[in-house]
């Protein structure tokens, strides 16, 4: 009986810790994305807009990975690009460039993993991108096959948008500073 109770636990918290993709993924990630977009500065700390973009790891796939409890906020894109390249919870799927990324972070979203493509720039301002269920589509200004996306750009958030493939997201000169993250389990 004792084992049993044991393993009961165990099996709890393991999956009380796993990432599942929510039944009602589109209405969330479209409710994060109007606050979002209804920002003047998203990037500013003090700002409550920026944390629509860990809330919404939280809503699409019930991961807190983005909430920092210390703090009692979610990161902002450069908190967020620091925890991705040190957790070793995310592993780093491939550059934007990467035609074979693109594919594999497309799978993995359509099989309802937590992906994420990331850029900052020189002054640590950036855009994440949740790679959504879809599929590939062709870009030109790319070259190739994009995944299809979710942005919040922090310094544009009325740029932002879903449901749309990542090269919309990302000039074509970003595409070598475009990081592809997905969460292991």
């Amino acid at each position: 009986m004792k084992y049993l109770t044991i393993v009961a636990l165990f099996i709890t918290v393991s999956y009380s810790n796993a990432q599942r993709l929510s039944n009602d993924w589109k209405n969330n990630l479209e409710m994060h994305l109007k606050n979002f977009k209804s920002c003047k500065n998203a990037s500013d700390q003090d700002n409550h807009c920026f944390q629509q973009i860990g809330q919404a790891l939280h809503s699409l796939y019930q991961l807190k990975d983005f909430y920092l409890k210390d703090k009692q906020r979610y990161m902002t894109v450069s908190e967020i690009h620091e925890h991705l390249e040190e957790n070793s919870q995310w592993q780093l799927v491939g550059k934007g460039y990467d035609q074979a990324a693109l594919q594999q972070a497309q799978e993995l979203a359509n099989g309802k993993k937590a992906v994420i493509a990331i850029y900052l720039n020189e002054d640590r301002i950036g855009q994440l991108s949740y790679i959504i269920p879809g599929e590939l589509s062709p870009s030109g200004s790319w070259g190739m096959r994009v995944p299809n996306s979710a942005t919040f750009n922090a310094s544009a958030p009325e740029k932002s948008y879903t449901e749309k493939g990542l090269s919309y997201s990302f000039p074509r000169r970003l595409i070598p500073h475009v990081l592809i993250y997905t969460r292991k389990s």
